[in-house]
């Protein structure tokens, strides 16, 4: 590793030391800079709409379901709902920047959520009424996935 410009050589090798194979082999230093964690929060005009599509669809775990306000984990990941509304200004005031008025929501991000069952999940978002974009299909990288949108433009691709 070049310390002088924080890189790795081509090749992940470290000058002098060869490739790094684990984390294990990082400098301390360096590996203190990488994320402990890495969570997703949507601002959602109706947090328990959202709620119920990623408890009852996906099968994500209630974690914390307060007004305008709700926690989900999946395994290990975390989604947080958030309605955007600034603190003490309506039932959640969670968000500390509110979300800007006027401005879309749900551009530019796909969520996807791997499941052990995609038939069945296919099943309950189907039941569900969501509005599937992509029907359940074989990808060249061998995965199975579909894609809904939620109701703020979300995309989600669940995939195997």
């Amino acid at each position: 590793m070049d310390r002088a410009r924080g890189r790795i050589a081509p090749g992940g090798a470290t000058p002098g030391r060869g490739p790094v194979t684990s984390l294990a082999s990082l400098e301390p230093w360096r590996t203190s800079l990488l994320p402990r964690e890495i969570f997703a929060e949507l601002f959602v005009r109706d947090v328990t709409a959202n709620l119920a599509i990623f408890r009852d669809v996906l099968g994500f775990e209630v974690v914390r379901d307060e007004p305008g306000f709700a926690g989900l984990r999946h395994g290990a990941s975390t989604l947080l709902l958030n309605d955007g509304t600034p603190p003490g200004s309506g039932p959640g005031g969670w968000a500390e920047t509110p979300y800007p008025e006027g401005l879309p929501r749900g551009g530019g991000l796909e969520l996807a959520v791997v499941v052990e069952d995609l038939a069945e999940c296919f099943a309950r978002a189907a039941a569900a009424g969501l509005r599937i974009v992509v029907e359940p299909r074989d990808r060249p990288w061998g995965r199975t996935d579909f894609r809904f949108l939620l109701p703020d433009g979300y995309y989600v691709r669940v995939t195997t």
